[in-house]
């Protein structure tokens, strides 16, 4: 059994002053001499492979913003967390409960456990006999630190814009595991260049396969760099490391050789060939199964050969339909590395650069997997608008409540695409705007009273 019950003991006590102000030297001394320390490049592993916490419980505030599922009014009524409530019509304040498990705290929680194995490894005498190990470990620590920031910033500040990405206020860049260090807010530019960063670091250290899923490797790092780039609107560099991914590991899924009846088409959890790194979100409260309903009209923008429309959804006998398509094998959401979403950003890219062929080569490769054998007509694109537009729409199908919807409204609409969200309860509209300042949702209250940083602009 690892001994890391020091660190343990540090991420559950003082979790708060991740991101708050310097807490009086309050870790000067051990709580207890008799604790141990991580001493070996396998201790360090160990605390990412805490899987219950790095793998199982991501932020879902960007799913439960979203539009690819909407509440009856019962079921709005019926939520028992009011910040649940409020998220869902996206109030302008208090939308995360203070305390240990709110999405925030979760993130950094993440960071700082990242920040601790980097700090520490300093410690460890690298070896030849070690060096794949201490790769390998390091490496998950940076994809660890990067893709925590990444679901951060998409959740908690504007959509990257490069006319205003320096201005604009991103999120708290914590990189080491000093706590007495006061938090402040980078750019946005600045928090996109440090994901870069790690996630590059992570790419060069990790091997080209994982001993398991919960772990990531070199195609999964790579896909964090293309997801990366493409919230930026950088195309060219979302092209460059979706294909060096799909590289590495390109296989799919034949939806015709599953069992599209059952409650859930993919379980076992971690028999997708698909999946690069698994990892899920925090599912309750309004995106849970139980509740959220699929838009009826996204659900019709299924054809009657597309196995998505199996795969992915169960009728409520109602007339409405809930989501049963997570890779996670249950009622849980996905919200980890795939090769379907490296296909959909390589044709995406393509389209946008005006290799349409290859766009179109790209959809085709994933969509043949998808349709009923011998009913999918392959797309010929010769025009990139239209390209363009069909490939978005069938992203939005293929990767629907992977916490990704609410990254695309926010990147598509700061190049004009206007998307316009709306909720309906008692009867009364409500809507979001194209670039409304809460896109960019407020920062727990008790982070921002602890921590001096000023708050998202209403």
């Amino acid at each position: 059994m690892y001994k890391i019950t020091f660190y343990q003991w540090l991420l559950g006590a003082v979790i708060l002053c991740i991101t708050c102000m310097g807490c009086k030297k309050f870790l000067d001394k051990k709580p207890n001499e008799k604790l141990v320390i991580p001493t070996t490049i396998q201790d360090l592993q160990a605390l990412l492979d805490q899987y219950a916490r790095v793998n199982q419980f991501n932020p879902g505030a960007a799913e439960k913003s979203a539009d690819d599922y909407y509440l009856t009014t019962a079921d709005w009524e019926g939520l028992t967390v009011n910040t649940d409530k409020r998220m869902y019509v996206w109030e302008p304040d208090n939308l995360f409960s203070e305390g240990l498990s709110n999405d925030w705290a979760v993130a950094y929680q993440n960071v700082y456990r990242a920040n601790t194995v980097l700090y520490e490894s300093g410690k460890i005498e690298k070896t030849a006999a070690n060096t794949l190990a201490w790769n390998t470990c390091l490496g998950h620590a940076y994809f660890t630190r990067a893709n925590m920031f990444l679901k951060v910033a998409t959740i908690w500040a504007p959509a990257y814009d490069k006319n205003t990405a320096a201005s604009d206020m991103g999120i708290p860049l914590r990189l080491d595991p000093d706590f007495n260090v006061q938090s402040v807010r980078a750019s946005v530019k600045e928090t996109y260049a440090a994901i870069i960063s790690d996630a590059r670091e992570a790419a060069a250290l990790l091997p080209e396969t994982a001993i398991h899923l919960l772990r990531p490797a070199r195609p999964a790092a790579l896909a964090l760099l293309a997801r990366t780039f493409l919230a930026m609107g950088m195309y060219d560099s979302c092209m460059k490391y979706s294909t060096a991914a799909l590289a590495l590991n390109n296989q799919l899924t034949n939806f015709n050789t599953l069992n599209l009846a059952a409650n859930y088409p993919f379980a076992p959890r971690f028999s997708s060939v698909e999946i690069l790194m698994d990892s899920y979100m925090n599912a309750a409260g309004p995106v849970s199964n139980t509740r959220a309903k699929i838009d009826s009209v996204l659900y019709d923008s299924y054809e009657t050969n597309d196995l998505r429309k199996q795969a992915f959804f169960r009728s409520n006998n109602n007339g409405t339909y809930r989501h049963k398509g997570s890779y996670s094998g249950s009622s849980s959401l996905f919200d980890g590395f795939s090769t379907n979403e490296l296909y959909l950003m390589q044709a995406e890219c393509n389209a946008r650069l005006g290799f349409l062929p290859e766009a179109a080569a790209s959809l085709n490769a994933l969509l043949l997997t998808r349709w009923r054998t011998g009913t999918f007509v392959p797309f010929v694109f010769n025009d990139a608008t239209e390209a363009k537009a069909i490939i978005l729409q069938e992203r939005r199908k293929e990767l629907i409540m992977r916490g990704l919807r609410w990254m695309d409204i926010k990147r598509l609409n700061v190049e004009g695409a206007g998307i316009v969200l709306q909720r309906v309860l008692n009867g009364e509209t409500i809507t979001l705007m194209p670039n409304d300042k809460r896109y960019a949702l407020p920062i727990p209250e008790n982070v921002i009273r602890l921590s001096g940083m000023p708050q998202n602009r209403r």
